[in-house]
């Protein structure tokens, strides 16, 4: 609920800084210049029918956000796949990058706005900005990872498993003892 707002008024911010406000569009598959000219109040219904003439690559899947960002982005993804098309498209168009850079600073926004926000800040002054595209990629790490996370799954799994059996089985051998 929050993220959804704080998504809207970034996109909102973004298309008034970035794209006049102009004339209709008038096709059905709209341009960028169509784009461009097309009044901030119908501008979101028009990115998700716009042909990006830079998008020739595939991107990645829910699994690659949830690899990349974590579970937040993950479901955002699969709640909302529209909103989150729309999303990477004007990304996509405001920075004229790939649909897998815009992707994977969407994921970072969804994940962390203040983080990601802070972070294009310090770029612009010079600092260092991660490469979202690629971050959490690498074969060796995705491995620690999924021992690790077995390892937590397993121990969380066995004190649920002790928390709702064991009562039981200390009643029964408290009565078994004291007959």
């Amino acid at each position: 609920p929050c993220y959804s707002n704080m998504l809207r008024a970034i996109v909102l911010a973004v298309l008034s800084l970035g794209l006049p406000a102009g004339a209709m569009v008038l096709s059905r598959s709209p341009s960028i210049a169509q784009l461009s000219r097309t009044p901030l109040s119908s501008r979101s219904a028009v990115v998700a029918d716009a042909k990006i003439p830079w998008d020739d690559d595939q991107g990645y899947g829910p699994i690659g956000s949830l690899i990349r960002q974590g579970p937040t982005p993950f479901f955002q993804r699969l709640v909302d796949p529209a909103k989150y098309e729309k999303s990477v498209k004007m990304y996509m168009i405001k920075n004229r990058c790939s649909r897998m850079e815009a992707q994977g600073n969407m994921d970072a926004y969804l994940a962390d706005p203040n983080g990601w926000t802070l972070t294009k800040l310090n770029a612009k002054k010079g600092g260092y900005e991660p490469d979202y595209a690629n971050i959490n990629t690498d074969p060796k790490q995705l491995i620690l990872t999924a021992v690790w996370a077995s390892v937590v799954f397993a121990i969380a799994g066995r004190m649920i498993y002790v928390a709702v059996y064991l009562p039981e089985l200390t009643e029964d051998i408290g009565k078994g003892i004291f007959k």
